[in-house]
């Protein structure tokens, strides 16, 4: 851990701010005795004088313990100006030219002072994102925050630090807003406690008690509050002395590891080859190289075209990922983890990397129920015929890799979720999973380094580049070309450089947000149909304790499932601390305690569907992407229900204890604690997020309620069409990503390709 001690231009400031003080003092007393001469007579000038003398007193004070009397300091500056302005008037208005004179000396020594301040601090923390001031205030939020009662791994400085070269990394509109909320937090936090002083000044008392205001408020407070959790949790738990703190283990010192054979595993092309002959010209661009995507470019290239992907993220080396949540994060999320909705009550995970989410979502293979979402679809005008999906599903599992998911190799967290769910006669249980001879680290949601996953970024990408496919990573722009009705292909900014790629056909397959921003910032909307109706598999988090250690982070994640025939999904999880400590209940020294569980805690899921009517993507005047979606009541009640039903299947596993990801402080040890579900009674009320987002670009017949046909193409285009989540017009109900990939097989195969 660095140690930020004082250097030479902060020592400097000290003996400096000294020396200013007595000058200022004696300069008041000078104008004290000889008032004629700087015309300092009557009240007004006695108030002058009184001003220049205390600014002296305070910066004296200041300067003989610049971190301790910071008050002081901020005290003396401010009547330094006052002073310096008051002497410059009065020698005006006078006229007196040494009160001027004594005006002009004590701004430039005000200059000075205050610019030394700023180069001794920029030395000392060297932010790279925060201003100064916004710096200072969060180091004094982490010490607030971070509640350790003297047990902290770190120092609030450190911390900042690390939270601040963090989020300069991120590309996330939020950034905007957390400087935003650091401005708040500093100048008009202590006006609610009725303290007229920024929050960086206040002791550490007022600032709890200014903070604690905040949490128990509503509305855009509890925005606030959640800004202020994730600043400080980001910097903590994502360091090594963090982690340690809570007693994770790195996968190289567990038990599993001995003996592991941990070479990464090759991924052949197990389709057979015709050949490839190099084409004259691009026959298809494909936009997005994730589930969708990849699966999209092979079975083109297997049909014999010439396909080039245009991809957002970069393509990254397996061997270089890094069980790192900080590191992983920045390099392989869309917005670093930061994307939500509008109003920030939801999170939407997304990958943003060559692969796109199949590289960093938990490789679960969960088919969705076809006979229950194509009846739905097709009483939306959406007509998909299920053989080709079946017949997909079964191609991809064996490509894929796909088996039932072996016990070995899961956390022991899911056999506490498994024995619940069997004790209470639930359906359910392991699921299958697309890796090949995993080896339990539990990073899967940071990128597998060791080839055990079975992401297109080893699969099915490769195998079309090796067939011929050309790609373009770190696009950035991306616009589709098109002039009445035709696509003429992409164009992009690649490393600074403008390119266009012109093609027979394009196809979007950028997810079920990202497909949207594309068409619609290719002035493509559809008459504003196109990102109307983003829905998602979107929900909450639910955290049970256990008597005896559990060390769920030693395996592998999400395992399980159960299934009492409601209409929510309950699924078993697990994570590294940061994300953990950022959904886990409580405030302050509660949530700090509760960390030090860490390892006894079993962790799972409860997501419902959300209504399409409530959800949309769209650009702001500045061409930034806004997306909204929420819950309604009926959906509120129904995730209260699966979480009272998570409850009961964790305590019949063994828990004592169990506490969803609330807002405030709820805890069921019975089956009476669950009537407390009564006081979630708003959707932030709840830590929500999704990693599964479906539609946008709703598939049907109808052109004036569509975007794409049942072929997959736009409305109205001869050539351009979007296949992945985002034509879904209703929710699946299940994990997307085999769905996603089923659903490209199936339009490449019967409708793009020919």
């Amino acid at each position: 851990m660095r140690v930020y001690g004082l250097n030479v231009v902060e020592q400097f400031l000290d003996d400096l701010l000294v020396a200013v003080g007595g000058l200022l003092v004696a300069l008041g007393i000078a104008a004290a005795v000889f008032e004629n001469a700087f015309d300092a007579r009557g009240l007004g000038g006695g108030m002058l004088v009184a001003a220049t003398a205390a600014a002296g007193v305070l910066l004296a004070a200041g300067g003989s313990g610049i971190r301790q009397n910071r008050v002081a300091s901020e005290l003396g500056y401010a009547l330094l100006a006052v002073a310096a302005t008051g002497w410059i008037v009065n020698g005006a208005v006078a006229p007196s030219v040494v009160a001027l004179a004594a005006g002009v000396v004590l701004t430039l020594v005000l200059v000075t002072v205050v610019a030394l301040r700023r180069r001794a601090l920029r030395l000392r923390f060297k932010p790279r994102f925060f201003s100064l001031r916004q710096f200072s205030t969060l180091i004094e939020v982490v010490d607030a925050m971070i509640d350790g009662d003297g047990r902290e791994a770190l120092d609030p400085i450190e911390v900042a630090v690390r939270t601040d070269h963090l989020i300069v990394r991120v590309e996330a509109p939020v950034k905007k807003e957390l400087k935003l909320v650091l401005v708040l937090v500093e100048w008009v936090l202590p006006l609610i406690i009725l303290r007229p002083f920024p929050f960086s000044v206040l002791g550490s008392n007022e600032r709890r008690r200014a903070i604690d205001k905040v949490i128990n408020a509503k509305g855009p407070f509890r925005d606030v509050a959640r800004s202020l959790k994730v600043l400080s949790c980001a910097g903590y738990y994502g360091s090594a002395e963090g982690l340690e703190g809570v007693g994770f283990v790195h996968f190289p010192l567990r038990e599993r590891f001995k003996g592991l054979d941990t070479t990464p595993v090759p991924h052949p092309d197990p389709f057979p080859r015709n050949g490839h002959r190099p084409p004259e010209r691009t026959h298809a661009v494909v936009i997005g190289s994730g589930a969708a995507g990849s699966v999209m470019a092979l079975e083109l290239t297997k049909a014999g075209l010439d396909v080039t992907v245009v991809e957002a993220g970069r393509r990254q080396n397996p061997q270089t990922f890094e069980h790192s949540e900080v590191e992983m994060f920045v390099r392989s999320y869309k917005g670093g983890g930061l994307q939500t909705t509008s109003d920030h009550h939801m999170l939407i995970v997304q990958g943003a990397t060559v692969g796109g989410s199949t590289v960093i979502n938990n490789a679960i293979w969960l088919e969705a129920a076809l006979d229950r979402v194509l009846p739905e679809w097709e009483r939306r005008g959406a007509h998909v015929p299920e053989g080709p999906l079946r017949d997909a599903y079964r191609e991809l599992r064996g490509a894929l890799h796909v088996e039932h998911l072996p016990q070995e190799i899961a956390n022991r967290g899911a056999f506490v979720f498994d024995n619940g769910r069997r004790a209470l006669g639930m359906k359910g249980g392991f699921l299958d999973h697309n890796r090949d001879r995993c080896i339990g680290c539990g990073w899967c949601n940071y990128g597998c380094r060791y080839d055990r996953k079975t992401s297109m970024l080893v699969t099915y990408l490769p195998w079309a580049l090796a067939r011929g496919a050309k790609l373009h990573d770190g696009c950035r722009d991306v616009r589709i070309l098109s002039d009445h009705g035709v696509a003429r292909g992409v164009r992009f900014v690649r490393d600074g450089r403008e390119q266009v790629v012109e093609a027979e056909r394009v196809v979007v397959c950028a997810g079920a947000i990202g497909s949207s921003e594309v068409l619609l910032h290719s002035g493509i909307d559809q008459r504003g149909r196109v990102g109307k109706g983003l829905h998602a598999l979107a929900g909450a988090f639910v955290t049970a304790e256990t008597e005896q250690e559990i060390e769920g982070f030693d395996g592998i994640g999400l395992c399980c499932i159960a299934d009492d025939a409601e209409d929510y999904v309950i699924e078993s999880y697990f994570a590294p601390p940061l994300v953990f400590s950022l959904r886990l209940g409580g405030w302050f020294l509660s949530h700090f305690n509760r960390m030090l569980r860490y390892r006894h805690f079993v962790d799972g899921g409860v997501m419902v569907a959300t209504d399409p009517a409530r959800g949309g993507v769209s650009l702001d005047r500045k061409g930034r992407t806004k997306i909204e979606m929420s819950f309604n009541d009926d959906e509120l009640e129904l995730l209260k229900r699966g979480i009272g039903t998570i409850t009961r299947v964790y305590l019949a596993g063994g828990a004592v204890r169990v506490f969803p990801s609330s807002y405030g402080l709820l805890e069921f040890a019975s089956e009476e604690d669950l009537r407390h579900l009564s006081r979630i009674k708003r959707p932030d009320d709840l830590s929500l997020g999704s990693a599964h987002p479906q539609g946008g670009n709703a598939m049907g017949e109808d052109p004036s309620v569509a975007v794409v046909g049942n072929d997959f193409r736009v409305h109205g285009f001869e050539n351009l069409y979007v296949a992945d989540a985002s034509v879904f017009p209703s929710n699946i109900r299940a994990n997307c990503q085999a769905t996603v990939m089923a659903m490209s097989h199936y339009a490449a195969n019967a409708h793009v390709s020919t």
